[in-house]
């Protein structure tokens, strides 16, 4: 029906001349039903009121569609989660060779040493398996204990020992024995002027294959180390560690391993002493003293 204030006739197949003969801008709401089609048309004019037919007052009628509503977003359209009420402090991931045997494990751990679930990439408290080579039986690990030293000056480990609760109840014990400086993480090759002609892996350097490469001492950790690319200087330390593993199984069986071993130390972290630290974007927790 058209309504202009006052009674109209109705009005189907007549709508366009209608409007041409109205000579102002309507706005269209179609209700669609099984039976029929019913228009309705609101007049707005730009000078707010029309004379046709006596004094109108124009309305504007907002759409409105009888439908299904809109499909939610998946997923990863959505905004990004809250941050976590408890942030991860400590992410501790091990990889494992011992005699007969190969284990990884990872446990990841709030300030105050919690083992939660996190809002992060490490989100997960701990899994972990054993593994009796390739054919054999796979043993998962439900928990895990650690005790470590630490070098001083960093958030690199000197060794300690890390206790594994198996499914079947049975207690591994780790004692950890890193000898050696941890390898420092450093983005090489990745920035702009991280290549001596000033590019980055994603520039022509010359016929393939272009290589490059540089020497950097971190025998003493911490050390005083510029970045390629951005040129700035920081104290750094390693958190990839290699280590020889002493192996007591449930049984009591002793044998000897190897491990490498990532550990990750953000911000405050009391079951060490560790105090909040400064951000250092990326690389915040991961070898910036």
């Amino acid at each position: 029906m058209l309504s202009v204030g006052t009674p109209a006739p109705n009005c189907r197949a007549k709508v366009l001349a209608t409007l041409l003969a109205l000579a102002v801008r309507v706005t269209v709401c179609a209700v669609l039903t099984a039976e029929t089609v019913a228009v309705k048309l609101a007049v707005v004019d730009p000078a707010a009121t029309v004379t046709e037919a006596g004094a109108m007052t124009a309305v504007l009628l907002l759409a409105r569609f009888t439908a299904k509503p809109p499909l939610a977003a998946a997923a990863h359209y959505l905004p990004p989660s809250p941050p976590p009420a408890i942030p991860r402090a400590l992410r501790f991931s091990c990889f494992l060779e011992g005699e007969g045997f190969s284990s990884y494990f990872h446990l990841h751990e709030g300030p105050d040493g919690e083992n939660v679930y996190l809002n992060d990439a490490f989100g997960t408290p701990f899994e972990g398996w054993i593994n009796f080579g390739w054919d054999g039986p796979a043993l998962p690990l439900t928990t895990a204990k650690h005790q470590l030293t630490w070098r001083p000056g960093t958030r690199s480990i000197t060794g300690g020992t890390v206790t594994l609760t198996d499914a079947n109840g049975g207690q591994w014990l780790l004692a950890l024995d890193v000898p050696h400086p941890p390898h420092v993480l450093g983005q090489i090759g990745y920035h702009v002027g991280a290549w001596t002609d000033g590019g980055t892996i994603h520039t022509y350097h010359g016929a393939s294959p272009a290589m490059e490469w540089d020497e950097f001492d971190f025998s003493t950790q911490p050390c005083d180390h510029t970045f390629p690319g951005n040129g700035e200087t920081r104290k750094v330390f390693g958190v990839e560690h290699l280590a020889n593993v002493t192996v007591t199984a449930p049984n009591g069986k002793v044998t000897k391993g190897r491990a490498q071993i990532e550990i990750f130390l953000n911000g405050r972290y009391s079951p060490y002493g560790f105090e909040a630290q400064a951000a250092h974007g990326g690389l915040t927790g991961r070898g910036i003293a």
